[in-house]
């Protein structure tokens, strides 16, 4: 009978596992952003809109980190530092995202963005999903033409 049990309750834990958000986060830091998918072709960029709401009771400053992200991708926050943020107020960034050239599908995969509170040693992160394009160019196969091309 155990047995059942235990196998129920992994069956329903991995039911509702998909609906687990993406994001870890104190609850004195909000955190969303405009896009939770990025879908590039190799040598595009685009921008992702941050936004941080201050949750708690006083005026804060925030520290921004990415990572977790293939060496293809090139993620820049334009601000490490967000500032003066007062309580039940918003403040939003940009993180700038371009990818490789020589990018391939599999190098798609998830940026942590993580924001610490300055002085108090916690910190909400949330993911967002990075994907590449395959890229489909022409090709002339010209090795049996002449002398080995």
């Amino acid at each position: 009978m155990t047995a059942r049990v235990n196998a129920l309750v992994l069956v329903m834990i991995m039911a509702i596992s998909p609906l687990l958000p993406m994001a870890s986060a104190d609850p004195t830091i909000g955190l969303s952003t405009d896009v939770s998918h990025v879908i590039l072709s190799p040598g595009e960029a685009t921008n992702i809109t941050l936004t941080i709401d201050n949750n708690g009771s006083a005026i804060e400053s925030y520290t921004i980190a990415v990572s977790g992200f293939d060496n293809v991708w090139e993620v820049i926050p334009t601000d490490s530092n967000v500032s003066n943020v007062i309580p039940t107020m918003s403040a939003t960034t940009t993180i700038a995202v371009r990818l490789s050239t020589s990018a391939l599908p599999s190098n798609s995969g998830t940026l942590t963005i993580t924001v610490t509170e300055s002085d108090a040693n916690v910190s909400s992160q949330i993911d967002i999903q990075l994907s590449v394009l395959p890229k489909y160019l022409p090709s002339i196969d010209a090795t049996s033409a002449g002398d080995n091309g």
